[in-house]
């Protein structure tokens, strides 16, 4: 069996030698390639400088655009079997080998090009398997005792999305590409209960014309948002949703975030990147910074310098942001032309805490297990940083327990 560890890396530098001595010492079997995703930090070159496998991205796709161009590689290149490994060194790789032969050993059948079009019940409920629509194929049914929705988020799914917000209209999205909400579907076809798809999540810091999501430290540390009118419209430090909004009444839809060298002292590798790829543009003064992005100089300056009053005073009596950690009149100034995107959703599937799905009344709907993103209500109002992959581990592994109950009890 031709195998293969996919390693999905942004700005891992200080991670990646440690990562690809664990595989290559405790899983030998496995072939690895590093997938650099438009890194802003130096991975690309700490793998040019050991000699990694690599593959460098030309612009940042996030992990789903970077584990599917790992998968299209494996493809290509003839491989059996591939697995997600994190460049940040948080995996181990002393259970690849173990979960290889287990996994061969099963005979678990891995398809791709092939779409479950509806999952198949009998009369009195039970979920049975599921139709497929093969590439190469066409429809085709597949029998089994259970069946686990593991599909994904619908931050995709514009229509979707926008029948709860219209507000978000038009809004691009960070999320990976297959996030149209294909298992909210499915499941509600036999009856599935569906939660909160108005909870949306909105990121406000994509770098215009890319998917490079410009990460919130460099607002949260002193930064600051203008229009195309050089003023402030918006509590700079505001719920991401309502800020993502606010963003998309400005005058042409045009936002720039504003900061100084006071706050890339405290960030400085990330303006590094944000530099080397091309999206930030620097002045020594506001009205010299307005005059390249177009934005009426004395607005700006004076925007800039009642700014610098509020951090002074303690007060922003504009907006009411409460965290003033800097004044903006330290250096440089730079600018980063912004937009607000679609980076997850937090609503879906109905489950209870053994990630059985649930019909209209509550009740379990037999065979039918949901975990992930497909799933809603876990998160609340919104998704705290690491919810999301801790969550589904846990309800993933508990998912795979219900499964395996469910085949234990076949005849």
């Amino acid at each position: 069996m031709k195998k293969l560890v996919i390693i999905p890396a942004y700005n891992e530098e200080g991670n990646l030698e440690k990562t690809i001595n664990d595989i290559t010492e405790n899983a030998p079997g496995f072939d690895y390639v590093i997938i650099n995703d438009c890194s802003t930090d130096n991975t690309l070159e700490m793998c040019r400088h050991h000699g990694f496998h690599y593959l460098n991205l030309p612009v940042n796709l996030g992990i789903g655009g970077a584990v599917q161009t790992g998968y299209r590689y494996a493809f290509y290149h003839g491989y059996d079997l591939a697995v997600q490994f994190d460049g940040d060194g948080q995996h181990s790789a002393a259970h690849l080998e173990d979960m290889a032969k287990v996994l061969e050993k099963s005979g678990a059948d891995v398809r791709v090009n092939s779409q479950v079009v509806r999952i198949e019940h009998n009369a009195s409920g039970r979920v049975t398997g599921v139709l497929v629509k093969g590439k190469n194929t066409g429809l085709y049914r597949i029998e089994a005792p259970t069946v686990l929705l593991a599909t994904g988020s619908y931050a995709n799914n514009s229509q979707l999305v926008s029948k709860y917000h219209p507000e978000f209209f038009g809004m691009v999205t960070s999320a990976q590409p297959g996030s149209h909400g294909d298992g909210i579907y499915l499941g509600q076809e036999v009856g599935a209960n569906v939660t909160h798809l108005e909870r949306v999540q909105v990121h406000p810091n994509i770098a215009s014309g890319t998917s490079l999501m410009i990460t919130l430290a460099m607002r949260t540390n002193g930064g600051i948002l203008v229009n195309n009118q050089g003023k402030r419209f918006f509590n700079d430090n505001a719920p991401r949703n309502e800020l993502g909004a606010a963003m998309l009444k400005q005058p042409a839809q045009k936002v720039w975030l504003i900061y100084d060298d006071g706050v890339v002292a405290k960030r400085p590798k990330v303006h590094q990147g944000y530099v080397k790829l091309g999206v930030v543009v620097e002045a020594d003064t506001p009205e010299a910074l307005a005059q390249k992005l177009g934005l009426p100089e004395a607005a700006f300056a004076q925007t800039m310098k009642r700014y610098a009053e509020f951090v002074k005073n303690g007060k922003d009596e504009d907006f009411g942001r409460k965290e003033l950690p800097e004044p903006l009149n330290k250096g440089k100034l730079y600018a980063i032309d912004v937009v607000p995107a679609v980076g997850g959703t937090l609503g879906g599937l109905r489950t209870d805490a053994r990630t059985h799905v649930l019909n209209q009344r509550g009740e379990v709907i037999p065979g039918l297990l949901a975990a992930g993103e497909v799933v809603g209500e876990w998160h609340g109002d919104d998704r705290y940083g690491g919810n999301a992959v801790a969550g589904n581990i846990v309800f993933g592994r508990i998912a795979a327990q219900e499964a395996e109950k469910a085949v234990a009890k076949q005849p």
